[in-house]
């Protein structure tokens, strides 16, 4: 009897609220049609007045009027006074109707309602159908009114105007079809807690409960339909949408509750569902869509069920599918939105609340991408219509015209790069199966889709989840980075669970690594070879995409440190002999601009240089880059490839590197001077052959980065020979003005090589300068340490060594003096200003060095606590005449005013001195013949300045010679 009971009692709690839903759904409908007939009346009423408003006078039109008499239109809007009166009062009888009038034929019967349902829900209002509207005055006579024109809703905005209008007028059906979902889940999880029924009759009543939801709906849109006209307007909807859900609840419970049934029942059970949802979305409306998707999501977490939750992941993938189906159908772009988001969130959800192998999510983040793509164009071979998303990104730059369909793609496919990203990190397993689930989404997209233009972007993000997933190990100290790392043979591969066979195997992990990038940048030259469009791009992935692979892995890896910097190398070159594989294949294409072929020859290139570096020691390392430098230019200059001209650029920038950063000058300090001479001959030499035989050819950039840099490591290359000759003949090691001067001459020429590339221009001019700056503070730096740290005249024990003259101050202050006035001198592009600057940083530091080298002389070696004796204050006027004299001299050579009043300023200064200092100073002839040199020399310089001045004057005023009589 209680089972009796029961039943009754749940058929009651389960007709009650259909039957009042029922009731209240017919009542608000009739409330409608009633409200509905009574604007169509007003509404023709209203059309009639418009029509007769029509055949009165229009001040706006022309013609005859119905009476046969012309209107005056023109008069009337010009008469004043009382005349204009009856028009203006008539005017507002028009406009009051006018907008009554558009009102009504939005909504008369004969009106488009689909028209209707867009301006309802976007907000606007449609413009007046009748002219009475417009305002005299500022339209003219004969022309249409202008209106502003309103800003078009985003997809978004109309989208969410609709369903907040929808859901404002249907709030009802919402709520029944949410409470009718509820009951038939409700009705399997009371089965279970009362233990009423045995499990299958449980299941079984579940699912006969969704099916006769589905049948009534069925039903119902049969009999009356299912539109908004309809007397059943949205019921069918509500009770399939509830039926589809009470279907999906019953069958997982039958699997999670009872395990009535195997995984591949399950899974086909819920293909037949869904099959059956995709179905009815067809043929009812979006309500049953959006019920049934939200609802068969939702099922799984409102049942519960066992510990682990992996086969619900299948269930949310197929969940998501079945929603693009429908939207593949019927348009509905929302829909798949609200699949992919929905589906996400709820996997998120179970991954972190629930237990879930990691096996299942890689495979739904692997399966789903290629599943989405034959749902969307039902086609097992993709022909996507439109245009790719990053293409259309770069040409159109717009966010309102991207393409939905792949932006919902790519949308997908990030989520699954991310979820193989996670996985990953699971353990050696999970991330061999992620890198490999990885490795398919791009190689087997860029294979899959290869008909298909608009799908051509898709394999990019896989491919970039690759890299970083590679990363990923050793950076956060996963499973596969440790078992790398173990010493082979020792006990610490047994205390970390390895055995003694698989241990190698796991040194292997770099190299494994590498041959699925090698894999995918095969399939993107085949691409490149065979596709219509794009190919360079697919060549630039080929050539680039295995050298990414390998920079990660030596950057993060570190390989040679654990299998041995030759067998690493060996591995290296086995990609550069593929690399020259394609180079062949892209030669026999047979392009006009070789563009395909430059590419993989400088990634061939690239890879026989990072082998190199590798197995050589430095300075063989560094002679190697500039051979290959050499070798680049030359096939430039015999196969015509401009793109060679960057490599030539690059590699430049890398020697250079190597000669002065990293091993640099620190290495050069201490090395044996066999291996710096042949690092930086064996250097200098390429780089300058490479200038000359490229002479030639139009390659402005690489020729420009050639002699800068070939002249430069000259220079610190002299400049280091210096340094070790006076540390020998010395024998001091430590740091002294010298080895400060020749610091400092070294990041000046570094600094100079920067300015004298600014004149190559472009985006990298900013950088040139930044770095100039950079090795020029460098450079202030090693100059103050020489005057003021280790200036002879003030600090004890700094030796000079040498003759005076050619002594060690001419390295610390005379030759950074003559490479700045080198570069105020020949450096024509820099400012002004800046040319100044270097000029009279460079006169100064010749002027320490000229007052050092007559200190030198008449103090010695030791300069620091060494009085001025009268022969040095005098050397030091004559230094100053005959610097006077020269620079008049060259005044008057060159015809420079500016340089003759400089050598005018030396000149007054010299006196200053004399009258000033030697006359205080000096005794005896010694202050006489001050004096008498003095006195003679400025007659002298007066005359010449005079004669000079005279001179340019005569020039000027003189006049011109006229023609021969």
């Amino acid at each position: 009897m209680e089972p009796f009971l029961v039943l009754i009692a749940l058929i009651y709690g389960l007709g009650l609220p259909v039957g009042v839903v029922y009731l209240l759904v017919r009542t608000a409908r009739l409330g409608r049609e009633n409200i509905d007939l009574g604007r169509r009346v007003r509404s023709a009423e209203q059309q009639l007045e418009a029509l007769e408003g029509r055949a009165q006078n229009d001040p706006l039109e022309g013609g005859a009027t119905a009476t046969g008499q012309p209107r005056q239109a023109g008069l009337q809007e010009a008469a004043p006074g009382p005349t204009a009166k009856p028009q203006a009062a008539s005017r507002p009888t028009s406009e009051t109707t006018s907008q009554p009038a558009s009102q009504a034929a939005s909504r008369a019967p004969w009106g488009d309602p689909k028209v209707a349902r867009r301006t309802r829900a976007s907000g606007t209002t449609p413009p007046p159908t009748t002219k009475a509207a417009r305002q005299p005055g500022t339209v003219k006579p004969g022309l249409p009114a202008q209106k502003p024109t309103p800003r078009t809703p985003s997809a978004f905005d109309r989208m969410m105007g609709q369903l907040g209008s929808w859901l404002v007028q249907n709030w009802v059906y919402a709520v029944a079809a949410v409470s009718l979902a509820l009951a038939g889940i409700f009705l399997v999880q009371y089965g279970i807690e009362a233990g009423l029924l045995p499990p299958t009759a449980r299941v079984l009543a579940a699912l006969g409960f969704g099916a006769l939801l589905i049948g009534a709906g069925e039903y119902l849109r049969k009999r009356w339909g299912d539109g908004e006209d309809s007397p059943a307007a949205f019921l069918p909807s509500v009770f399939s949408g509830a039926g589809i859900v009470t279907l999906f609840a019953g069958l997982l419970a039958a699997r999670h509750m009872y395990d009535l049934i195997g995984p591949t029942t399950l899974f086909a059970g819920l293909l037949v569902v869904a099959a059956g949802a995709i179905v009815l979305g067809w043929l009812t409306g979006p309500l049953l869509s959006v019920l049934g998707i939200v609802g068969a999501f939702v099922t799984p977490f409102l049942l519960g069920g066992s510990s682990d939750a992996s086969p619900v992941v299948a269930h949310l993938g197929l969940v998501t599918l079945v929603g693009l189906a429908i939207d593949t159908y019927r348009r509905w772009k929302w829909l798949s939105a609200l699949s992919i988001i929905l589906g996400q969130i709820l996997l998120v959800v179970l991954v972190r609340f629930a237990d879930v192998d990691p096996e299942w999510v890689i495979g739904s983040a692997l399966i789903l991408p290629f599943a989405a793509v034959i749902v969307m164009g039902w086609r097992v071979l993709p022909r996507l219509p439109g245009a790719a998303l990053l293409p259309h990104l770069v040409t159109t730059k717009s966010l309102r015209s991207l393409p939905r369909r792949m932006l919902l793609l790519q949308g997908l496919m990030a989520v699954s790069v991310v979820w193989l990203m996670l996985a990953s990190t699971a353990g050696s397993a999970e991330f061999w199966l992620s890198i490999l689930a990885l490795t398919l989404l791009s190689g087997g997209m860029a294979i899959w889709a290869r008909r298909c233009v608009a799908m051509e972007d898709l394999p990019i993000l896989p491919a970039i989840g690759m890299l970083i997933t590679a990363a990923m190990q050793p950076v956060l100290y996963l499973d596969v980075w440790q078992a790398f790392i173990v010493p082979i043979g020792q006990e610490g591969a047994l205390a970390n669970g390895i055995e003694r066979g698989v241990e190698s195997d796991l040194r292997l992990a770099p190299a494994y690594l590498l041959a699925l990038a090698v894999g995918v940048g095969i399939i993107a030259a085949w691409r490149s070879l065979t596709s219509d469009g794009h190919k360079r791009v697919w060549a630039f992935a080929s050539a680039i995409f295995a050298p990414a692979m390998l920079v990660v892995l030596e950057l993060t890896w570190i390989p040679a440190n654990q299998i041995g910097a030759f067998r690493w190398a060996l591995v290296v070159l086995a990609v550069a002999a593929i690399m020259v594989i394609k180079l062949e294949r892209f030669a026999r294409a047979g392009d006009k601009d070789r563009m395909r072929l430059s590419l993989a020859l400088i990634s061939a290139l690239g890879l026989i240089s990072f082998a190199l570096m590798l197995v050589l020691s430095p300075s063989a390392l560094t002679v190697a880059l500039a051979l290959t430098v050499l070798v680049t230019v030359e096939i430039d200059r015999r196969f015509d490839l401009p793109l060679l001209e960057w490599f030539a650029v690059v590699g430049t920038i890398l020697v250079s590197a190597r000669l002065v950063l990293d091993p640099g000058l620190p290495w050069a300090d201490d090395a044996p001077i066999r291996s710096v001479s042949f690092a930086f001959a064996g250097s200098i030499l390429p780089l300058a052959a490479a200038w000359w035989i490229g002479k030639d050819r139009n390659r402005f950039k690489a020729l420009v980065t050639l002699e800068s840099a070939a002249l430069s490591l000259t220079a610190i290359f002299a400049a280091l020979l210096l340094d070790r000759a006076i540390e020998t003949a010395t024998g001091v090691q430590y740091e002294q003005h010298w080895g400060d001067g020749l610091n400092a001459l070294i990041w000046m020429l570094v600094s100079a090589v920067q300015l004298w590339r600014l004149q190559l221009g472009g985006r990298l001019a900013t950088l040139r300068l930044g770095l100039a700056a950079i090795y020029g503070v460098l450079a202030l730096g090693y100059l103050a340490r020489a005057l003021l740290v280790d200036n002879p005249f003030t600090i004890y024990g700094e030796v000079i060594h040498g003759w005076p003259g050619l002594s060690t101050l001419g390295v610390a202050y005379a030759l950074p003096a003559l490479l700045l006035l080198g570069v105020a001198r020949g450096m024509s592009h820099l400012p002004g200003k800046a040319r100044l600057g270097f000029a009279l940083g460079g006169a100064g530091l010749l002027a320490f060095w000229a007052v050092g080298e007559i200190a030198h002389f008449w103090r010695g070696p030791e300069l620091a606590g060494q009085p001025m004796r009268q022969p040095e204050l005098y050397t030091y006027t004559v230094a100053l005449l005959l610097v006077g004299a020269a620079l008049l001299y060259q005044a008057i050579a060159r015809g420079s005013d500016l340089m003759r009043r400089v050598a005018m300023g030396v000149i007054a200064l010299t006196s200053a001195k004399v009258f000033l200092v030697d006359a205080a100073g000096l005794d005896g002839l010694m202050r006489v013949f001050s004096f008498l040199a003095l006195g003679l020399s400025l007659v002298a310089l007066a005359w010449l300045n005079r004669w000079a001045a005279n001179r340019g004057k005569g020039d000027g005023d003189a006049p011109k010679p006229g023609p021969d009589p």
